[in-house]
């Protein structure tokens, strides 16, 4: 398994904002040396062809700042972001979207019932 590092059990201390997008800064920082190192890295014949970023969708759970769902606008190409009151209304919007990471944002406080379903 793996852990986000954003304390986003139901019982943890919040992670401040800022501490989340630099710790995002730096994980799309440290893909981008990756992909520079290990492009070409066992071909026989190179290709100037460098994949470009992947998109992700994005779910806001409650009434977020415009500054956020602004920020995941920009972020979550090519979906748009998803805006919904609760976590079912959130799970029936993305039931089917299989495809592509799903980034789910909650603003202000969830139960332990909706903190179970995330």
């Amino acid at each position: 398994g793996t852990d986000c590092g954003f304390a986003s059990t139901a019982k943890s201390a919040a992670v401040p904002a800022e501490v989340a997008w630099l710790k995002l800064a730096a994980l799309g920082a440290g893909a981008a040396i990756a992909r520079r190192h290990i492009h070409n890295a066992n071909a026989i014949c190179a290709s100037p062809i460098t994949l470009g970023h992947v998109g992700f969708r994005a779910a806001v759970i409650g009434a977020a700042p415009a500054a956020l769902v602004d920020a995941l606008r920009r972020a979550a190409w090519p979906w748009p972001v998803v805006e919904a009151a609760d976590v079912d209304a959130c799970v029936a919007a993305h039931s089917s979207a299989l495809d592509w990471p799903l980034a789910v944002i909650s603003v202000g406080a969830v139960d332990d019932a909706a903190a179970k379903v995330a």
